[in-house]
């Protein structure tokens, strides 16, 4: 359901072969210039100038074209750094763009072993990524094995300008009841988009694409929504960076898998406020940042806050976006001017009608994709629009509907430079509408009745199309159903979930007498580390350390160690035993298959507040190890859950049974935390 890289790229040169006739796309190409100009039959034109970018002597290349598409996006040019800076020459303090960013050793070199604080700058997508990703090599380097170095002694902050929702991939459905009105511990789950995008969360009738400013109640119901799918206002993770109080601004979100989790254990520490300059200490090693720190609820820092520092920063990595105008300087200025180009804005550069496709000063020169988080179905739609508009069917949006929706973008677009509170994160984020509208200016019937969720698939314009699509809509279905009537997604669900640390408390009975512990009690802790085989997405050392009580009253010490693992591609957990070795060095290798997790689909009866029960078996030689797993949800989080184990063999017959609580830290204030 989450295409990796290469799948995209498999499937974009599959399209080519298909679609595009050869010649027909020249790479390695920087386009120059492109300016209208009039033919000698008076018909306007565009003059496109280009050069071959490998070329030590670059030639300029021209031809004149009828109409001009737009495709280069929003994400080319990495925004710079929005910092004072008083840095030397001859400082080793990397400095990174997010995009940049490929693995720690990209801004910790190999010889720097002193530790120190690492700083991510951005609480959108970028920054929060980049803040898991790092938080996530750092613990894959402690406790991966034949790790090439160790980070201890390294502390990620993230610094954000206001509170945002991190929100999962999967997505817990009717995550309270809609009759008890109580949480429900065993919800189904789907892929986000599928969860987010579906028709019958607007109402009844033709659904039309919105977008301006967030009015306070649309804030607070998105906010609400929020807390439901994430279980509550994430006060839980210990930070009061990550709480949103403010129920009249804008919500903000981020998607991410092992951001909260890395929060609660104090990987990353967030701090909200805005970070104004770094200077370079003596040595060049490090480097003190300053951040202007948040105040008051839903308000940004500004120059008069009160301000704190970090002194000991080795590393910066700015996940602040990207500067779409700065890629459109190859139109000429006479064409920027009838854009209406605004360079000091990032998200909305030039005034563009109809979805962000044309403006009428400009009718042969289109835009696709040209906004902030472009979804390839609209992406489709805006194609198809221009290819109709520029053929003879010639659709028009009316002059007056036009001027209207030019003066609503100009209003927006200042209230976005003056950062308007009510200023959403993404002023085109309306998936479903712009389907829905788009689809319509053409003549496209969705599929289906107003139910299920927006995909490409649903929207073809003839029977040859509808044909190709059936496969797509076919494995939607069975997605769907899948999700409903057969745990699917539930162990994707339940693997990010277990990320952490867990309090344990675990009673043995056994009815042999030589059999002495009763009970145990101590800590489980999952650790993200890299997967140690190509056939799985994901993979925790899962590390319990504790001390075990026998029935006579005396106690020792105890460990245990696996490995979980999770496959998207079966949808499957698996435990595994950890090789045995020598002191000088820990178990950490992969042994031998341990248990399968097999998901009950539907409830049992009789059981009240029951979660998702999962069961498995193991033989040990002549010992048999029953297990049983129950696994209870609030929103996306596990809020605790049990295992079991019935044991019987020659010289075993005992039942145990452990429970896993959360632990939640005090809620710290970001200037402690900083």
């Amino acid at each position: 359901m989450f295409p990796t890289a290469w799948q995209v790229g498999r499937y974009l040169n599959a399209y080519a072969e298909r679609k595009l006739p050869d010649g027909s796309i020249k790479y390695g190409c920087e386009v120059i210039n492109a300016s209208e100009v009039q033919g000698e039959d008076g018909t306007k034109r565009w003059k496109v100038s280009w050069s071959p970018m490998d070329s030590t002597t670059p030639a300029i290349n021209e031809r004149n074209f009828d109409h001009v598409i737009v495709a280069s996006g929003f994400f080319q040019k990495p925004a710079d750094i929005a910092l004072s800076r008083d840095a030397s020459e001859d400082s080793r303090v990397s400095v990174k763009h997010s995009s940049q960013l490929r693995e720690i050793k990209d801004i910790i070199p190999p010889d720097h072993t002193t530790g120190g604080t690492i700083v991510v700058l951005g609480g959108s997508n970028s920054g929060v990524e980049a803040s898991a990703f790092l938080a996530a090599q750092i613990s894959n380097a402690s406790f991966a094995p034949d790790s090439p170095r160790s980070y201890d002694g390294y502390k990620l902050v993230n610094i954000h300008s206001k509170p945002f929702h991190a929100i999962p991939r999967y997505f817990p459905l009717k995550p309270v009841d809609e009759d008890t009105k109580e949480v429900n511990n065993r919800p189904a789950f789907l892929p986000l988009d599928l969860a987010m995008f579906d028709l019958r969360s607007r109402p009844t009738g033709p659904v039309m694409y919105s977008t301006g400013l967030v009015s306070s109640t649309k804030a607070a119901e998105v906010k609400q929504y929020f807390r439901s799918i994430l279980g509550g206002d994430q006060s839980d993770l210990g930070s009061v960076g990550l709480v949103d109080r403010d129920e009249k601004s804008a919500p903000f979100a981020a998607i991410t898998d092992l951001y909260p989790e890395f929060v609660r254990s104090g990987s990353i520490v967030p701090v909200l406020g805005r970070a104004t300059k770094f200077v370079i200490n003596r040595g060049g090693n490090d480097c003190t940042v300053t951040i202007q720190m948040q105040t008051k609820d839903g308000e940004p820092a500004s120059d008069s806050s009160p301000s704190t520092s970090i002194s000991d920063v080795v590393a910066i990595v700015h996940g602040t976006g990207f500067m779409p105008q700065i890629t459109l300087s190859w139109l000429s200025q006479d064409v920027l001017e009838r854009l209406e180009f605004e360079p000091a804005s990032t998200r909305m550069p030039v005034l563009l009608a109809n979805a962000s496709i044309l403006h009428p000063q400009c009718p042969t020169l289109g835009f696709v994709g040209s906004y902030e988080g472009p979804y390839w179905g609209v992406m489709e739609m805006q194609a198809r629009i221009l290819a109709d508009k520029w053929s003879e069917s010639q659709i028009q949006q009316s002059e007056s509907d036009t001027a209207r929706e030019l003066a609503e973008l100009r209003s927006f677009r200042q209230s976005m430079l003056t950062r308007n509170l009510a200023a959403p994160q993404y002023w085109m984020g309306d998936y479903v509408g712009l389907m829905e509208s788009l689809s319509k200016q053409i003549g496209i019937t969705r599929d289906g009745e107003q139910e299920g969720p927006v995909i490409p698939a649903r929207y073809t314009s003839n029977a040859v199309e509808k044909t190709a699509a059936q496969s797509t809509l076919s494995y939607l279905q069975s997605t769907l159903t899948a999700s409903k009537e057969s745990a699917r997604f539930v162990a994707a669900a339940v693997f990010r979930s277990l990320q952490g640390s867990w309090e344990q408390k675990r009673s043995l009975n056994s009815k042999l007498d030589e059999f002495p512990i009763n009970r145990y009690e101590g800590t489980g802790t999952f650790h993200p580390r890299a997967p140690t085989d190509v056939g799985y997405d994901g993979e925790y050392l899962y590390i319990e350390q504790g001390t075990a009580y026998t029935k006579t009253g005396q106690s020792f010490q105890t460990s245990h160690r696996y490995v979980y693992r999770y496959s998207a591609r079966t949808d499957t957990i698996t435990v595994w035993f950890v090789k045995r070795e020598t002191d000088s060095q820990p178990d950490l290798k992969v042994d031998y298959l341990f248990n399968e997790m097999k998901f009950e689909p539907h409830p049992r009866p009789g059981e009240k507040h029951q979660g998702w029960i999962a069961t498995s078996d193991h033989l040990c030689i002549k010992d048999m190890y029953n297990s049983r797993c129950e696994f209870r949800f609030r929103g996306a989080q596990i809020e605790r859950f049990v295992l079991a184990y019935d044991v019987k063999g020659p010289k075993k017959d005992y039942v145990s049974e452990t429970w896993f609580n959360r632990a939640v830290p005090a809620l710290a204030s970001a200037s402690a935390q900083a």
